[in-house]
């Protein structure tokens, strides 16, 4: 049996975070003192990849960020909707994106849970 996908949150701090080997960028803050977002673009750097630059599409980050497997989840809004976004940490691809919801993402062993929809996690933590 695979082992679950564990997702760790990325501890922020100012404009960057760090969760493991990974290492983000996450552009100006709306607030230098206590950020709760981030205007982006979002960088990405590991040990053994040069650091990239996600799409402009993952924009207006907010918390929660978190990581398996090389694959990081990050939440944005824009105006009242919010989306997640998988995006391969080696490459700043987007591999996939939540339909629009309110609130907030949570993220459990091997699930996303975006609004009323429950999305699971595949052996990869790439979302079905």
């Amino acid at each position: 049996m695979a082992s679950a996908c564990d997702l760790v949150p990325f501890q922020i701090a100012g404009d960057s975070g760090k969760a493991g080997p990974i290492t983000i960028g996450l552009g100006e803050p709306d607030n230098v003192a206590h950020p709760t977002a981030w205007q982006g673009p979002l960088t990405i750097s590991t040990a053994s990849t040069p650091t990239c630059t996600v799409s402009d599409a993952v924009s207006i980050i907010e918390r929660p960020i978190v990581s398996a497997r090389g694959v990081l989840f990050v939440q944005t809004y824009s105006g009242s909707t919010h989306f997640v976004y998988a995006v391969d940490a080696s490459t700043c691809a987007v591999i996939w994106r939540s339909d629009g919801f309110a609130g907030t993402a949570i993220f459990g062993t091997n699930t996303v849970v975006v609004g009323a929809k429950t999305t699971p996690l595949d052996q990869a933590c790439h979302p079905e």
